[in-house]
C-alpha cells in the first residue's frame, strides 16, 4: 500500500510541473507577440494613410522651378512640405500647396502642381468692398494693391486690436477684418487658419413666402465641418451662383431674396408651394487650429480635401450631419483646395472662438492737430474763428477811432 501512495503522489507531481511548463511557455509568446504589434502601430502618426505594406518607405524631397518645398510638420515616412512659390508665383488653385507622404513612398492627392504666374488683387476690388459697407474705419491696404497670399484690415482705434482681415486670394478678396476691444474677455489670439472653397448644390424645402432654412446654411455647414475636420470653424459663407452671400455664420441673411420676398416679387408671386428648390451654391469657409489643441494643421488640410471625394468618410459624415438638419447637399466641387496661413481671431477664456461678424466697427482715435485741438472738434472752429478775428478787427477800428478824435481836439486846441 505504502508503494502505491508513493507511485502516486510522484504521478501528481509530474503532470502539475509539467502544466505548470506549457502555461509559463504560452504565457511567453502572448507576451512577445503583443510586444511586436505594439512596436509596429508606434510608427503611425497622428492621422496619415496606413501603408500597406510591413515595410515604410521615405518619399524623395518634391522640386519646383519657381519655388521650393520646407518641412512643415510630419514624421520621416509621413513628412510633410509647404509649397512656398517664388515672388509674382502662387500655388494652383485646385492642387493647394502641401505635399504630404504616405509612408509608402507616394504623395497623398491632391498633389501640388508647379507654381504658375500670381493673380494679384488692386485696390478696385478693396474698395468696392468698403463701399458696401454701412461704417467704415481708415485701413491699411496698400494703394499698389495686394499680392497674392498678402492680408489687410482697418487701422483699428488703440483701446482695439486687429482681428480677421481681407486676404487676396488666387485674384479674389476674401475674409473680414474687424476691431476687438481690449479690455473684454474675448481675446485676438495667433492662430493657424485653413481656408478652403467648394461648390454644391443644396436642397430644401421653401413654401408660402419664405425659404425653409436658407438664412441657416451657414451655420449649419459650420457646426457639420466642425465634427468633420475635428476643429473650430471661424466662419462659413453660402453665396449664390452670382457671387451674391446668401447666408453666413452669424445667422444673418444679406441677400437679396430676403428683400424680394418682403416686396411679394420673389417668382413673381404671393408665395411658394410647397416644393423642393435646388439651388447651386459655393460654400467659403476657415477652420481654427489653435496652439493648445493636439489636432495639426496638415490633418485639417487631408479632412478637408476628402471632403470633395465621393465615398470618404469624411464626405459621408458631412452629407449625413446636413440632412440631420432638413438640408441635402450633392454634387460637391473642390473651387479652392485647402490653404494654410496665420491669423489672429477673436477667442474667450474658454478657447472658444467667436464671429468675427458678430463685432461692431468702432469709431476711429480722435487725430490730433496743432495746438491739441482733435479733428473732431474742426468742425466748429470756423464760428469761433470768425468771433476771435471779428472781435480784434472791432476792437482795431475802436483804438484807430479814438486816436482820430484824440488827435483831432489835440489840433483844435493848437489852433
Amino acid at each position: 500500500m505504502m508503494i502505491h501512495k508513493a507511485a502516486f503522489v510522484y504521478i501528481f507531481v509530474y503532470i502539475y510541473a509539467k502544466a505548470a511548463t506549457a502555461t509559463s511557455t504560452m504565457t511567453s509568446a502572448q507576451r512577445t507577440t503583443t510586444s511586436t504589434v505594439t512596436v509596429t502601430m508606434q510608427t503611425q502618426p497622428q492621422y496619415q494613410p496606413i501603408a500597406t505594406t510591413t515595410t515604410l518607405v521615405p518619399c524623395t524631397l518634391p522640386t519646383d522651378a519657381n519655388g521650393r518645398y520646407i518641412v512643415s510638420d510630419g514624421a520621416f515616412y509621413f513628412r510633410v512640405w509647404q509649397l512656398q512659390c517664388n515672388t509674382g508665383f502662387m500655388a494652383q488653385k485646385t492642387a493647394g500647396s502641401l505635399a504630404i507622404c504616405d509612408g509608402a513612398g507616394s504623395l497623398v492627392a491632391p498633389i501640388p502642381q508647379p507654381c504658375v504666374t500670381a493673380t494679384n488683387c488692386s485696390m478696385e476690388q478693396i474698395t468696392a468692398v468698403i463701399d458696401e459697407l454701412p461704417k467704415t474705419l481708415p485701413n491699411n491696404c496698400l494703394a499698389e494693391g495686394m499680392p497674392d497670399g498678402d492680408i489687410c484690415g482697418w487701422r483699428c482705434p488703440s483701446s482695439h486690436d486687429n482681428v480677421g482681415g481681407w486676404r487676396c486670394q488666387y485674384g479674389e478678396i476674401v475674409g473680414k477684418p474687424a476691431c476687438l476691444p481690449r479690455d473684454g474677455d474675448v481675446q485676438a489670439t495667433a492662430v493657424t487658419v485653413v481656408a478652403m472653397e467648394m461648390e454644391a448644390t443644396i436642397t430644401t424645402i421653401s413654401a408660402r413666402g419664405s425659404v425653409t432654412g436658407q438664412g441657416n446654411w451657414a451655420s449649419v455647414t459650420s457646426d457639420a465641418l466642425s465634427q468633420v475636420l475635428g476643429t473650430q470653424i471661424a466662419f462659413v459663407t453660402v453665396t449664390d451662383a452670382g457671387g451674391t452671400m446668401i447666408s453666413n455664420s452669424s445667422g444673418r441673411r444679406l441677400s437679396m431674396i430676403e428683400d424680394d420676398l418682403h416686396a411679394g416679387r420673389m417668382l413673381q408671386t404671393e408665395y411658394w408651394t410647397d416644393a423642393a428648390r435646388r439651388f447651386c451654391n459655393r460654400i467659403f469657409f476657415e477652420a481654427v487650429i489653435l496652439s493648445t489643441i493636439t489636432i495639426r494643421a496638415d490633418t485639417v488640410v487631408q479632412k478637408g480635401n476628402l471632403l470633395t471625394q465621393a465615398g470618404s468618410a469624411e464626405q459621408t459624415s458631412y452629407l449625413m450631419q446636413m440632412g440631420n438638419s432638413g438640408i441635402t447637399v450633392g454634387n460637391i466641387v473642390l473651387l479652392m483646395a485647402p490653404r494654410t496661413f496665420q491669423i489672429k481671431v477673436p477667442v474667450n477664456s474658454l478657447g472658444v472662438v467667436t464671429s468675427i461678424w458678430d463685432l461692431p466697427v468702432p469709431d476711429p482715435d480722435p487725430v490730433v492737430v496743432g495746438g491739441g485741438i482733435t479733428a473732431e472738434s474742426t468742425a466748429d472752429l470756423g464760428p469761433i474763428i470768425g468771433i476771435v478775428f471779428g472781435g480784434i478787427v472791432g476792437m482795431g477800428c475802436c483804438a484807430s477811432l479814438c486816436y482820430c478824435c484824440w488827435l483831432f481836439r489835440k489840433r483844435f486846441r493848437e489852433s
